[in-house]
């Protein structure tokens, strides 16, 4: 896991050397380069994320919670994630107005997702009250 910051920070190191020099002379290679370190830097950290989600499973295994909920808070974990890389993406090719939208999306989605859990917190209020 150390080294994997090593490596994460050599590949957004170097990612962003290249997209500063690209960024003068070659403005679509810029923004490729930067999508390409990104997806890179993902795809080194999507392995310690399974294993973190599934050493929270197994922790959480044990206590009497619904997984249906812990499946809705993943769910609302990746959309923001998601969201946050495009919405960079969208700022770094100059595109603030769609990177605004892009999060706007996200925000009524999450806002979707987590409906089934309001409802639960909901019908937990209301058998508490008289």
């Amino acid at each position: 896991m150390e080294a994997d910051i090593i490596k994460i920070a050599a590949i957004g190191i170097v990612g962003a050397i290249l997209a500063v020099i690209l960024k003068d002379t070659r403005k679509d290679f810029a923004l490729l380069v930067s999508i390409v370190t990104g997806i890179l830097i993902f795809t080194i950290v999507a392995g310690q994320l399974s294993r973190s989600l599934a050493a929270m499973i197994q922790i959480l295994d044990g206590f009497q919670i619904d997984f249906v909920y812990l499946d809705v808070l993943f769910k609302i974990i990746a959309v923001s994630y998601i969201a946050k890389f495009a919405s960079q993406v969208c700022q770094d090719a100059g595109e603030g107005s769609v990177a605004v939208k892009v999060e706007l999306a996200a925000k009524i989605i999450i806002i979707g997702l987590s409906l089934p859990v309001v409802n639960a917190l909901l019908k937990l209020v209301a058998d508490l009250l008289p």
